[in-house]
């Protein structure tokens, strides 16, 4: 019996030592997977860490790149709709540098002022060489190096004077009226297409393109089709002026339209007007010159209604933001408006023609102030007699073509 108690003490003890030695090993496992099980969340804390702080040094960045972003557009916008007629054509730095200039500028004083003593960067009288003087200047444009562009009318040309120069240069025309593509007929307008960097020309009949091959002008007729006076939006889009006689010895029989052309359209669209003429405000009558702004709203020199209009794209009719009080020369009105311009907040710059004077007038006011001129008409500095055009460089100088005084006279921005 006692020999029976030990081996079942034997069995009992070994089979002790099996389950101990199974708990042992349970343990083990167990341990080995606490402690693999800790390692992983210790290297998934490491992970989440380490995304944070990427996370907290990619936002700031992104941020901070954001906001360089969205001053290059807002700044690009400036430029284009603010008091500059054309885009700046140079480097991206010195882009960006002269849009922050111009916004510092319109942001000091809402209603900038100009010397009222303009001095004269183009023809005048005096001038022997026929390279040195203008001859019933047009439409006029600037770009980027202060070159200015004007279309003479009496010598049937387009001349670009560069900054500081004691005479022009031709860039299309002068060689007689004619219809041939070396040739002008009175043109009337020129407008510097930013999106080509090409020159476009009203010429009476037909739309002239300048590019340069070899540095060398060349001209080629684009649309044969009237126009009075051209405007071309950032997209490259021509707008323009013209009218539809029915009796061509009655101009008041004819209907006045503000037309669009895309290159490569057979025929041009009316915008604008088109309901024969009148002052209503879906009717023009003679409009000149136009700008259009970044929103496609068309502002129109309304000129033998004395007004100036504004139709939003898709528009019926327009309303007048200017004039249309009758010819006068109370701040109220104005007297056959032409070149216009409109800035970044609004500001209306007119024209007033045969009041002699440039007017500004504020979003939303039908009184405006004037700019420069007001003097009655005469040869002075601080004169004109019956001015067409302007436009502003990227500095903010004024420049006005003094259509019957032969001459672009500039106006310096007060500091």
């Amino acid at each position: 019996m006692d020999q029976t108690l030990t081996i079942n003490d034997e069995l009992h003890s070994t089979d002790n030592d099996k389950s101990e030695k199974r708990i042992t090993s349970q343990e083990t496992v167990s341990f080995v997977e606490v402690r693999s099980s800790r390692r992983k969340r210790l290297i998934y804390s490491i992970v989440a860490i380490i995304l944070i702080v990427v996370i907290a040094v990619s936002v700031p960045t992104i941020i901070v790149t954001t906001k360089k972003k969205n001053v290059t557009e807002v700044s690009t916008t400036t430029i284009k709709a603010a008091i500059f007629k054309t885009e700046i054509l140079t480097t991206t730095k010195t882009t960006t540098e002269s849009m922050i200039l111009t916004t510092e500028t319109l942001a000091k004083n809402v209603h900038p002022g100009w010397k009222q003593d303009g001095i004269t960067v183009a023809g005048g009288s005096g001038q022997v060489n026929p390279l040195s003087m203008l001859s019933y200047p047009g439409g006029i444009d600037i770009d980027s190096k202060l070159a200015i562009y004007a279309a003479e009318r009496g010598t049937h040309r387009v001349i670009k004077w560069k900054l500081d120069a004691t005479m022009g240069e031709v860039v299309a025309g002068d060689k007689g009226a004619g219809d041939r593509p070396d040739q002008l007929s009175s043109p009337s307008d020129v407008v510097i297409d930013k999106k080509t960097n090409t020159l476009v020309i009203c010429d009476t009949n037909r739309l002239m393109r300048v590019l340069y091959i070899d540095k060398k002008p060349q001209s080629t007729i684009i649309l044969s089709y009237r126009c009075g006076h051209i405007a071309i939006d950032h997209n490259g889009t021509i707008y323009m002026s013209d009218f539809v006689s029915t009796d061509s010895t009655d101009p008041t029989g004819s209907t006045y339209t503000i037309k669009r052309w895309n290159e490569g359209e057979l025929h041009p669209i009316i915008v604008a007007g088109g309901n024969e003429y009148g002052n209503a405000l879906n009717q023009l009558y003679n409009p000149s010159y136009l700008f259009v702004d970044q929103d496609y709203s068309i502002y129109i020199s309304d000129t033998w209604n004395h007004r100036v209009m504004k139709w939003a794209k898709g528009a019926k009719k327009g309303v007048i933001i200017a004039g249309g009080q009758g010819p006068g020369d109370s701040l109220t009105q104005l007297n056959k408006p032409a070149g216009l311009i409109v800035d970044s907040l609004n500001n209306i710059y007119v024209i007033d023609s045969k009041n002699h004077r440039i007017m500004r007038f504020s979003e939303g006011s039908r009184q405006g102030t004037v700019v420069v001129g007001g003097n009655g008409y005469g040869r002075g500095s601080n004169q004109f007699d019956s001015p067409a055009d302007l436009a502003f460089d990227k500095k903010g100088n004024l420049y006005v073509s003094d259509t019957m005084n032969q001459r672009i006279q500039k106006f310096y921005l007060n500091n």
